[in-house]
Parts: C-alpha cells; structure tokens; sequence
C-alpha cells in the first residue's frame, strides 16, 4: 500500500534524479513528476476528484504555462473547494515566492544554489525531502 504520493514540478533533469533516490530513502511513497505547472494543476485536480491528496507538493521553478505562485495558489483553491486542510508545499528556488509562501500556509522554501551541479542539488533536495517526509509520517 502506497504511503501517499509526492507531486514533484520541474521541467529539467532534477526529477530523474530525485524520483528513485527518494523512493530509496523512503519506500513506498509514489512519486510523480510532472513538466510544467498547468499539468501540476490538473493532476492535482484529478487527485481532488478521487478524494487522495498528495502527501507533498514540490515546485522547482521556472515552471511555464502557470508559474510557481500561480500553482501556490490554485492549489489551496482546490483544497478549500474539497475541504481539505493545506498540504505540504516545498518551493525549491529563489526568494521570489517567500512573501507568497507566508500567505498560503504551509509551505517551505529550500532555496537553490546555482553553483551547485544537478547531481548535488538532487541529493540535496532528496535528503530534505526525505527528512520532511519522516516527520510528517510521525506527526
């Protein structure tokens, strides 16, 4: 049985990298990737649908077609649409979305360095996200 699902934006290589280093800190969790931030509000939707909320939301900008404040809040739209308390959203970048993140609530900024490589950055957002995932699995 899956422990929930992690929605991971980011239209790079990041996801590649992160996805099966997750899965290897944290088995179990399902994690899905998707490309901009028009289809993290859609899939996001369907998942309101069948009443599964994911267990996090990460957004790694630049993202196109609805960039990452935008899905900050369409996201917390949804949610209060389905009644669903606000769920964990990670914003891997720079402080543009740090004011935004305040008002939609919990929500974290891990903020990117640009002189690290892509496989430094995947290791370091893995071993945030996996950290953050323990604690709310023990919370």
């Amino acid at each position: 049985m899956s422990l929930g699902r992690i929605l991971f934006t980011e239209e790079g290589a990041l996801a590649d990298r992160v996805g099966p280093r997750l899965e290897q800190l944290n088995p179990g969790y399902e994690f899905l990737a998707v490309k901009d931030g028009a289809r993290l509000v859609s899939v996001f939707a369907r998942l309101a649908k069948t009443r599964r909320p994911p267990v996090l939301t990460v957004l790694v900008p630049p993202l196109k077609r609805i960039d990452a404040p935008a899905c900050m809040i369409c996201i917390r739209s949804i949610e209060r649409a389905v009644g669903w308390k606000p769920s964990p959203i990670l914003y891997f970048g720079d402080a543009q979305a740090a004011s935004l993140m305040k008002s939609v609530g919990f929500a974290a900024h891990l903020p990117r360095n640009p002189a690290e490589t892509i496989d430094a950055e995947a290791e370091r957002l893995s071993q945030n996200l996996s950290a953050w995932l323990t604690k709310l699995r023990n919370a």
